[in-house]
């Protein structure tokens, strides 16, 4: 079981230098998130703790959605794990990296592209350059993202927002992106919010 000091390490390291300090940080009801280190951490940054509500896993429905994505990409690579002595835990970065470095089919943008303004460089793209890479001019790409950093949360946010197109049956909807575009399955009430623009 991961401890407070831990818990802090993991958020310094790989959170708050790599993003900045979170409003709210969400865990489950474990009690090294109850602990004093973390609590004083949290106070000192002013980080919001909250948790999810106990035997309600649609609470973290969107971790265990990724969950289950991770797992699954694990499973296929389970038997030249085993072949090879190797942990699981040393196939992870390629699983975290292959849907970082995927667009999603909400949005369109890869996750990387999302956080970074720009798209990953793949290994495939060193040994052999890409037209991208060929045609990257540097001063080019810097006001790109001077430009572009006004406009991320807009592109974060683009598929926040959907409408109504129609009613399926009691609590169920089709809906659409803003721009007219079809969503592909059908969602019900309590997945919803409403919004008045």
């Amino acid at each position: 079981m991961a401890k407070g000091d831990n818990i802090v390490r993991f958020l310094w390291t790989h959170i708050i230098t790599r993003f900045g300090i979170p409003k709210v940080l969400i865990s489950d009801n474990g009690p090294q998130f109850e602990g004093n280190v973390l609590v004083e951490f949290c106070e000192k940054y002013d980080i919001e703790t909250r948790f999810s509500p106990v035997y309600y896993p649609q609470a973290n429905g969107q971790v265990e959605v990724m969950n289950r994505i991770i797992f699954s990409g694990l499973k296929k690579n389970m038997v030249q794990i085993s072949a090879n002595n190797e942990a699981w835990t040393e196939e992870l970065p390629m699983v975290l990296w292959s849907l970082r470095t995927t667009p999603a089919h909400t949005t369109g943008e890869t996750p990387f592209a999302l956080v970074y303004c720009t798209e990953a460089v793949l290994p495939v793209e060193v040994g052999l350059p890409s037209y991208r890479q060929r045609g990257f001019d540097k001063e080019a790409s810097n006001q790109q993202m001077r430009e572009q950093v006004n406009f991320i949360d807009d592109l974060r946010k683009k598929d926040l927002f959907k409408m109504v197109t129609k009613v399926v049956g009691l609590a169920t909807y089709e809906l659409s992106y803003l721009n007219g575009k079809l969503i592909n399955h059908t969602w019900h009430a309590t997945k919803l919010r409403k919004y008045y623009v």
